[in-house]
């Protein structure tokens, strides 16, 4: 088997996705590879329905906002805040 050279760990972001984090971080280290962390942001639209409803634009940007911060977090308490963090939208 070859050495793996990059790993990408999605995130769900919850307490759990931690668990999993420390095993990226472990597999990362035995090989020497470079971790990049990855969580999506899943766009789901949102009708209308008044004037205090925030535009679909802004909910979404807040969202990414949240997750990014989210993140970082996770990434700081595992000691991984040197990986490089990703926070995308789409379908997951």
């Amino acid at each position: 088997m070859r050495d793996y050279k990059k790993i990408l760990l999605c995130l769900d972001l919850t307490d759990e996705s931690e668990k999993i984090a420390e095993r990226a971080r472990a597999l990362a280290a035995t090989f020497g590879a470079e971790l990049t962390l990855l969580h999506v942001v899943e766009y789901v639209p949102v009708e209308p329905m008044g004037e205090a409803l925030l535009p679909a634009v802004q909910i979404e940007g807040e969202l990414v906002e949240r997750a990014r911060v989210r993140i970082g977090e996770v990434a700081t308490r595992l000691g991984l805040a040197h990986c490089e963090q990703l926070v995308h939208t789409g379908n997951i």
